[in-house]
């Protein structure tokens, strides 16, 4: 019973670390790489903004957390998962997105259940992984990103954040796990972050309160200078 207590204590603790990572995100998305959409939302909420921390910058990140958890879960397929906004958004996308689908056309019948074609699914995944963080020169750190695929097919992940705005999906994070879900040709749970969620989170629904500027960090159209999360 108390391993029990135990485990369940620990799977909170990193569901929370992971919509902490996943508020930051949503943050630096405006701020930092100007996404129309999610610098709009920050202006229209006050959302703090700070590439040094801060007291204002914390709360900031606590309250985004909040919009993240009370997000609802919907779920994208594998066609729609090349069209989402913002989703091939670095130096490496553009080739691991075009590496995958060509895997796709070139073995449209491959079966994730099938062990041997999971290898060859799994493979055309590392490998398109591989490159990408190569092309962005990132180290993950997390060992085997194949794992991925796995955890997709046994439902076992925490879902990609997506922020609906304009008509647009826009992707947030999670982007690794989306392309897990398009080597296997398989649906992706998502959490479905709107306009409301923010609103709700900071306490000011209609609210058009202007950025608070901090640590140097002057308020622009565009929204701050360097700095904030990075996808």
């Amino acid at each position: 019973m108390r391993m029990r207590n135990f485990s369940e204590w620990l799977d909170g603790r990193l569901r929370l670390e992971s919509a902490q990572d996943e508020a930051e995100e949503f943050i630096g998305q405006g701020y930092d790489a100007k996404v129309p959409e999610v610098l709009q939302v920050l202006q229209n909420n006050g959302v703090a903004f700070d590439q040094w921390g801060g007291p204002q910058a914390n709360d900031s990140t606590q309250k985004m957390t909040k919009a993240v958890e009370s997000a609802k879960e919907g779920s994208v397929s594998p066609t729609e998962i090349p069209s989402l906004a913002n989703f091939a958004n670095k130096a490496g996308d553009t080739a691991a997105l075009k590496a995958i689908l060509d895997f796709r056309r070139q073995n449209p019948t491959a079966n994730p259940k099938d062990p041997e074609s999971y290898r060859t699914i799994r493979q055309a995944y590392v490998d398109a992984m591989s490159a990408r963080d190569q092309a962005e020169g990132r180290q993950r750190g997390y060992g085997d990103v194949g794992k991925n695929l796995d955890n997709i097919i046994q439902g076992n992940y925490e879902p990609p954040v997506i922020y609906v705005a304009g008509g647009k999906k826009i992707v947030i994070g999670g982007r690794t796990r989306l392309y897990a879900g398009l080597a296997l040709g398989v649906p992706v749970k998502v959490k479905m972050m709107t306009e409301r969620d923010v609103a709700q989170a900071f306490g000011a629904p209609g609210k058009q309160a202007a950025p608070k500027a901090m640590g140097g960090v002057p308020p622009a159209p565009g929204g701050p200078g360097p700095g904030g999360a990075q996808a």
